[in-house]
């Protein structure tokens, strides 16, 4: 048996430059966007790796090394037309250029006579990535409501070195869609409908996915009379769900010697139904509301995480298992019952049904937790408590432990000086099971028990203030070539 004893450190950094230009005049409207974005990350850990037979155990050391990054550039061009009579024209399209990278290596010494289990392994990948986004929308007004239809398309090609090999995997997506807004006596119904289409070109075949989008939404708000401040709303969608291409490719970084974690050329889009309805209740002054709701949710071949023995090697990956059913019930409300405090507290349950296809695992949870808010006059303070958020994906159970948090202001005129507190629990971990094979991680960190921030605001304006309207799309891509595996550690 072996016995490890960690300890690690991770430097996590994320930069986003933004460059925009605008101009308006009459009915045009034209926009342009300059992104760059860089992350990265480096985790590494080293301890003990004994080996424990018996009465006899022999010495040995292990050592994880886990580097990730990512760039982009992005162009965002926009523009719009005002047509006259309420109607509205827009389009955009957008360029991301992109490189990334992950750098894994794993590495057991142990003293004779077990020095024939010692391995050092290591995973390289690298990545070039390029996309094209197009969507462009027109409204126009009909009685009693407004009328849309958009279009969209886009292309994601990946050129990635792993293993020794490189692949060029891709990617087109495209969909059309109208909706109808009606609205009358408090009652708003906005029926929807199009069509998506999807073709990935990966090394192992290409796969078409066409399918229906539906989405349906009503809801109706009492205008006047005894129900008045309540409201209530009923939604009905059916979205198809795809993952990035970096999930898609069979690249893979290293868990143990003989576990990894792996992307999957097989897996294809799916589709869902999810569906929500709530009740609300609003005071006639806005302080004080109440809301109960439900959200079923149900996916046919969802792509969830297994753990597959392939050869030997215990495999962690997404597949495409058989269905998901998930329902969730929260009560909520936020009320003052004094004029200077306000009470918010939440009840939450959860229940959800994952089935494979020669096994299912099934969950629930019950959460209650809430906050509070002090106003006094310059001064306002509040406090929150959230409890272990658990939940389940395909084979992995994961566990994010409770937080509290705090905070401290004071404000007078433009001026405002905040204190901002947040506790970590430390019992965060992820637990991998399969019919014959389990593993568990601690996921916590050590070194993040306490946050605190303290900030200093002084706001003041000079000169003419120009209104302007904000671009109505706007197209972005966040493929990186990196999978959920060897990705960036947040």
């Amino acid at each position: 048996m072996a016995q490890y004893a960690k300890t690690g450190k991770l430097i996590s950094t994320w930069h986003e430059l933004n460059l925009t230009y605008q101009r308006d005049q009459g009915p045009h409207m034209f926009n342009a966007t300059l992104s760059g974005i860089y992350e990265h990350s480096d985790e590494h850990s080293e301890g003990t790796a004994d080996i424990v037979e018996g009465d006899v155990t022999a010495d040995g050391t292990s050592r994880d090394i886990a580097k990730a990054n990512a760039k982009q550039l992005a162009l965002n061009l926009y523009y719009r037309l005002q047509l006259g009579g309420g109607r509205t024209f827009a389009f955009t399209v957008a360029n991301t250029l992109g490189q990334s990278g992950s750098d894994a290596a794993l590495s057991r010494y142990v003293a004779p006579p077990y020095d024939a289990l010692n391995y050092d392994v290591s995973s390289i990948t690298d990545n070039s990535t390029y996309a094209l986004g197009a969507a462009a929308v027109f409204m126009m007004p009909l009685p009693n409501g407004q009328f849309s239809a958009s279009a969209r398309y886009g292309y994601t090609r990946l050129r990635q070195t792993a293993i020794g090999n490189t692949t060029h995997p891709s990617t087109h997506n495209a969909y059309a869609f109208a909706q109808y807004v009606w609205m009358k006596g408090g009652f708003y119904i906005i029926p929807s409908l199009g069509l998506s289409a999807i073709r990935d070109c990966l090394p192992v075949g290409n796969n078409n996915t066409i399918a229906p989008l539906v989405m349906f939404d009503a809801s109706w708000r009492a205008p006047k009379g005894l129900l008045y401040g309540w409201s209530t709303r009923l939604s009905y969608s059916m979205p198809t769900y795809t993952t990035t291409l970096g999930n898609m490719t069979d690249s893979y970084t290293y868990i143990d010697n003989g576990l990894i974690a792996a992307g999957n050329p097989g897996l294809k889009p799916n589709r869902a139904h999810r569906g929500t309805l709530s009740i609300d209740y609003m005071s006639p002054d806005g302080r004080n509301s109440f809301r109960v709701s439900t959200s079923p949710f149900y996916a046919h071949n969802p792509m969830e995480w297994t753990l597959t023995d392939i050869d030997g090697i215990m495999v962690r990956r997404m597949e495409n298992i058989r269905y998901t059913y998930s329902n969730g019930f929260s009560m909520s409300a936020a009320w003052h019952v004094l004029p200077w405090l306000e009470l918010a507290p939440y009840l939450d349950y959860s229940y959800r049904r994952d089935v494979m296809y020669d096994r299912r695992v099934s969950f629930s949870q019950w959460r209650l937790g809430g906050g509070l808010t002090v106003s006094k006059g310059h001064f306002e303070a509040s406090a929150s408590f959230n409890p272990p958020i658990k939940r389940i994906n395909g084979d992995f159970f994961k566990r994010e432990s409770t937080q509290a948090v705090g905070r401290l202001r004071y404000k007078l005129n433009n001026f405002s000086v905040t204190c901002y507190y947040r506790h970590f629990s430390q019992n965060n971990y992820t637990i991998g099971r399969s019919a014959d094979f389990s593993y568990k991680v601690d996921t916590s960190r050590k070194t993040f028990n306490h946050y605190v921030e303290i900030g200093l605001t002084y706001s003041f304006s000079k000169g003419k203030q120009m209104q302007h309207d904000d671009p109505m799309l706007y197209e972005s891509s966040n493929e990186t070539g990196l999978g959920s595996f060897n990705g960036i550690v947040k």
